[in-house]
């Protein structure tokens, strides 16, 4: 979705797609804009699809680098037991972080399809794969503080959501 006005021309734009994959819904705005202003043609998807290549090649490229930190096997700080347990975030709510057969997962509880396999890094750092590929790959540190594990900070990709949300350990 993408929403604009221009007061000066009494205009307003509201752009709206079934797809955050791409940036047409942006493309798709300053296409409008320029041929209501009667300016000269441009391409804005070609334009906007050189952004959305690049984004592309640069996830490519975080994820062939992340990967080559998870292959070198870094020690966690804590055992995977400490880390495990439930987290609370007040905007979000629950998630659960549970050692299944040697990996963590976290379990989202108001997206119960959603996962979040967690590779170590080394430290109290780990690299989130999302089961859904619309959420990406991020790395996720813990806080720890005397021995134990207190927080977790979660993002996913900026498409969703731009923030990163802190999740205190409740249990």
């Amino acid at each position: 979705t993408s929403t604009c006005f221009l007061p000066e021309e009494k205009l307003g734009i509201a752009v709206f797609t079934n797809t955050d994959a791409n940036y047409l819904y942006e493309a798709l705005k300053y296409q409008i804009i320029e041929s209501y202003l009667n300016l000269p043609y441009r391409n804005f998807s070609n334009i906007f699809y050189g952004f959305y290549e690049d984004g592309n090649n640069e996830a490519k490229n975080f994820y062939e680098s992340e990967m080559n930190i998870v292959k070198q096997n870094n020690k966690t700080g804590l055992s995977l037991n400490e880390y495990s347990g439930k987290y609370f975030n007040t905007a979000y709510g629950n998630i659960e972080i549970k050692n299944e057969n040697g990996k963590l997962v976290i379990h989202f509880s108001r997206h119960p399809f959603l996962l979040g396999v967690l590779y170590p890094r080394g430290g109290n750092s780990f690299l989130c794969e999302y089961s859904h590929p619309g959420w990406g790959m991020k790395v996720i540190d813990f806080s720890v503080e005397n021995g134990k594990s207190v927080s977790v900070k979660i993002k996913v990709n900026d498409n969703i959501d731009f923030m990163e949300y802190v999740f205190n350990k409740v249990e």
